[in-house]
């Protein structure tokens, strides 16, 4: 296998459904993104008393838009499914062919059940951070390249108002996603550990019935559980940050724009349909700022997962074989 980072050789490997999932995905935010739009010209036609051939007319269009919003969404999501099931498969298939060729040394380092955990778990875990973390990642990025243009164009000093937190934001994600890395590769290695113990108290259980050691087994998996549980903790509560400070800086947004948009509406600079429209596409930029934590969150874990990963497929055996190598 080519020595590349494993984001980039299975985009390049799965280009097909990547590339193709990825063009409907920008499809559907662009759709999502005009149809506010026609909320306003469909307020101002009735606000203003216009016809009811036109406002007849922008209902129509406002309607096919959400009709082909509607399929779009399916086809991206069915698509990049597609992808990361097929990136699952792959290493799933690289790990166990690893596997099947290492030496009696390596399963002295290595539990059944670690390596159990990391065909099952880990490679779950980066199943997702490469397909649900990068689908997510570019939801929110290209939703935020199509609605901010759109703001700026209805009204830019509403814009620049409403946005005044969003330097912030980068930030944030920046500091808890440290966090989730190094605390995620932790709690995949405490996951392993039980399982590993699980295996080997299973394979054993005559030996220890027999010399009446089940209490002190019982002491033993419930330390290594609680460790499990309290380094669970840890990692959510960092998850848990996302949503409220990546939604409290959109959030205020709206309440800025009631207060810069009063004037305007009044003098009659603007329209109530403008109002009702920003504010849509203030209330659109909740999920892109949720979207970057949620996804670089899912992408963290994903790499950290791979790390175990790596580590294993690095492992040499007594025969020398070169057929498989790390992604990275």
């Amino acid at each position: 296998m080519d020595q590349k980072h494993p984001v980039i050789y299975y985009v390049r490997r799965y280009h097909k459904a990547f590339s193709l999932g990825l063009f409907v995905l920008l499809i559907t935010n662009a759709l999502d993104a005009i149809y506010p739009l026609y909320i306003k010209q469909g307020i101002d036609q009735v606000t203003r008393l216009g016809s009811t051939q036109d406002l007849t007319w922008t209902a129509l269009k406002l309607l096919g838009i959400m009709s082909l919003l509607a399929i779009t969404r399916y086809f991206w999501r069915s698509i990049f499914g597609q992808y990361h099931t097929q990136v699952a498969e792959d290493v799933r298939n690289r790990l166990f062919q690893h596997l099947l060729k290492m030496g009696p040394q390596f399963y002295q380092k290595y539990t059944v059940g670690e390596l159990m955990s990391l065909i099952i778990n880990d490679v779950q875990a980066f199943r997702q951070g490469i397909g649900q973390g990068l689908l997510i990642l570019f939801d929110g990025v290209s939703i935020l390249f199509l609605v901010i243009p759109l703001m700026l164009y209805l009204n830019w000093k509403w814009t620049l108002w409403c946005l005044i937190l969003f330097p912030l934001v980068p930030l944030l994600i920046y500091k808890v996603n440290r966090l989730i890395h190094a605390r995620f590769k932790k709690q995949q290695d405490q996951l392993s550990e039980i399982s590993g113990f699980i295996q080997e108290l299973i394979g054993g259980i005559k030996v220890v019935k027999s010399f009446a050691k089940e209490d002190l087994k019982l002491k033993q998996f419930n330390l290594k559980s609680k460790e499990l549980e309290n380094i669970s903790n840890q990692v959510s509560l960092v998850d848990a940050l996302f949503i409220p400070v990546m939604q409290f800086g959109v959030a205020s947004g709206t309440v800025v724009l009631l207060f810069v948009a009063a004037d305007d509406i009044v003098l009659g600079i603007a329209t109530i349909g403008s109002l009702v429209a920003f504010q849509r596409f203030i209330s659109k930029l909740t999920w892109p700022m949720t979207a970057l934590g949620l996804g670089l969150s899912q992408y963290q874990k994903g790499m950290a997962a791979y790390e175990r990963i790596k580590e294993v497929l690095q492992s040499q055996s007594e025969i020398t074989d070169h057929s498989m190598n790390p992604i990275d």
